[in-house]
């Protein structure tokens, strides 16, 4: 689950009640809320298990920073605690993990009041470079560090390029690198630098992931086995190889899932087609390696489905799965739950692949029970078989396709054939009516010619099936 990161900033003039909160926060730095001191389990006990990073008392400012759950919700309970604890002026400054967005609230005496009530807080001058990196001011942040800020201060627990990675802020990563910024100081927070490196290094990307590569204080084994590190590394292979020579790495270790930190995903020549699209240059320096193709100890059939989708490495077929016991009909895609009969039609189809897919699932007992219904056969499948703009006849012609072959109808004709022949078979009726809008097509077979009048027709859905296997030329 993602989490939220929440800093308080409470200003009080009472200095005794401050620094007894300050105290009981010193006492749970680097705890979860299971060993805090009973004030501050009292406050936040509602919470799933929150995580306090850091804190700092400065005259009357008291600053400290919450890892919590997604799901913990900052409630007015909360902040009257840290009302009664000495706090006359509250601000919380809220980053949600799930969405990388930052939300500001401030308040006083228990009421959410406008920034510009907010007391101006005693800040070092390193909280006010972390100040900049929460407020999104970039450009101020940039500056400041071409003028000669600590570029490598270490505020609230963490290191300033840690924070603006974390917080997608790739002006400020920027301006980080191009002062020189020390990486190895980052090497606790490995995955979010990485991937920010490879996106805002430049030209200097390579020298970049080689501090990483080559720190002597690195686990040169953890290196191999994160996702975000691998991906930036594909891109320089060079890089692989030189990590790959480090003692204790094992090319076919499994790899930390970033989506999901506890599971593993396989080893990278497994995920040679995610990672690195096959590439040969990568697949070259793999094969020098001995590096081989190692499937994690489990995989849940979500996981398999999407590989067989994407045509990953070792993703078997149809037929493997099932007997593998794959239940067909599972949901894929976390965001769109869909199964993978239905996420091949989601396209219009210029290839065989898909229909081919299609018809495999189809006879190995996939349900297309989501496409009885005229409408949702009309808007899902008809969209797919013909162009889903005016539901036109496809375009489907000789025309590159990256891993496919077009579909040409007078060879793969059978393929629509044995597509409706599935479907009929679960029950589709034959008879419903469609309608379709028919345009001749340009030599090119591309787009549309539009000197030509579009016809329009409406009529059975074996009538549609016969118009897109003969109603060319």
């Amino acid at each position: 689950m993602s989490s939220n990161i929440l800093t308080f900033t409470c200003i009080g003039a009472d200095a005794l009640m401050l620094s007894a909160l300050h105290g009981h926060l010193q006492a749970a730095v680097g705890q979860f809320a299971d060993q805090w001191p009973a004030p501050l389990q009292d406050c936040f006990d509602d919470w799933e298990k929150p995580f306090l990073a850091s804190t700092s008392l400065r005259g009357e400012t008291l600053r400290f920073v919450i890892d919590s759950s997604s799901g913990d919700e900052l409630e007015k309970a909360h902040i009257q605690a840290l009302h009664d604890a000495g706090a006359t002026h509250i601000r919380v400054r809220i980053w949600y993990g799930q969405v990388g967005e930052t939300r500001t609230l401030h308040y006083q005496g228990g009421k959410k009041v406008a920034a510009k009530a907010f007391p101006a807080p005693t800040l070092t001058e390193e909280e006010q470079l972390l100040e900049l990196l929460l407020d999104g001011k970039e450009a101020a942040f940039a500056k400041a560090i071409k003028d000669g800020a600590p570029k490598n201060a270490v505020v609230d627990g963490a290191p300033l390029l840690v924070h603006a990675a974390k917080a997608g802020l790739g002006k400020a990563v920027s301006a980080l690198l191009n002062a020189g910024v020390d990486l190895t100081a980052c090497l606790a927070w490995v995955d979010e630098v990485a991937e920010v490196v490879q996106r805002y290094g430049g030209k200097n990307t390579p020298a970049l992931l080689r501090t990483f590569v080559q720190a002597p204080q690195a686990d040169p084994a953890a290196l191999w086995r994160s996702e975000y590190v691998l991906r930036a590394l594909c891109d320089h292979p060079e890089l692989l190889a030189v990590l790959a020579s480090r003692e204790g790495v094992d090319v076919n270790a499994q790899i930390r899932w970033a989506l999901h930190p506890e599971q593993v995903r396989g080893s990278l020549l497994f995920n040679s087609v995610d990672f690195f699209k096959d590439r040969p240059d990568v697949l070259a320096v793999l094969e020098t390696l001995g590096a081989r193709s190692v499937a994690p100890p489990a995989m849940s059939d979500q996981r398999r489905l999407e590989r067989l989708y994407w045509q990953e490495r070792d993703a078997g077929t149809v037929a493997e799965l099932v007997a593998a016991g794959v239940n067909l009909d599972t949901p894929l895609w976390d965001d769109r739950p869909n199964s993978l009969l239905g996420n091949v039609m989601r396209h219009p189809m210029m290839g065989r692949r898909p229909l081919t897919l299609a018809n495999e699932l189809l006879a190995s007992g996939a349900s297309a029970a989501f496409w009885m219904a005229t409408d949702a056969f009309q808007r899902e499948v008809l969209t797919s078989l013909f162009d889903g703009e005016d539901l036109a006849l496809a375009r489907m012609v000789d025309v590159p396709l990256r891993d496919d072959q077009p579909f040409v109808p007078a060879r793969d004709a059978g393929l629509i054939v044995d597509f409706m022949a599935g479907l009929l078979a679960q029950s589709l009726d034959a008879n419903m009516t469609v309608h379709l809008c028919v345009r001749k097509l340009k030599g090119s077979g591309m787009d549309a010619d539009f000197r030509y009048t579009r016809l329009y027709w409406r009529g059975s859905l074996l009538g549609a099936v016969a118009l897109l296997l003969c109603g060319r030329g």
